[in-house]
């Protein structure tokens, strides 16, 4: 499965990184 982010709608907050059941999410460039 990929995952595909929207760049237009990502703040970089990290949500997705730690409710990922999978722990498969990790944010490298976060936005400032």
């Amino acid at each position: 499965m990929d995952i595909r982010v929207d760049s237009s709608k990502c703040t970089g907050c990290g949500i997705c990184e730690k409710t990922c059941p999978f722990g498969s999410i990790s944010i490298e460039d976060r936005k400032k």
